[in-house]
């Protein structure tokens, strides 16, 4: 799936793992980049609900 981002400096955090380690620290770092490749290896958010990717849930 493709991502877009809505500004530089989130897509810089997103996409480096030093910048986001720096700013919002080791765990919580590793968490992004986690997310970040999930969404990458699915094709549709459809997938992630289907099989409990990332906790997504219905918007109410």
């Amino acid at each position: 799936m493709d991502i877009t981002y809505k500004n530089k400096k989130i897509e810089r955090v997103c996409t480096d793992a030093k910048t986001a380690e720096r700013t919002y620290g080791r765990e919580m770092a590793d968490k992004i980049h986690q997310r970040i490749d999930e969404i990458c290896a699915v094709d549709t958010v459809e997938i992630m609900i289907q099989f409990h990717i990332g906790r997504c849930h219905a918007l109410k």
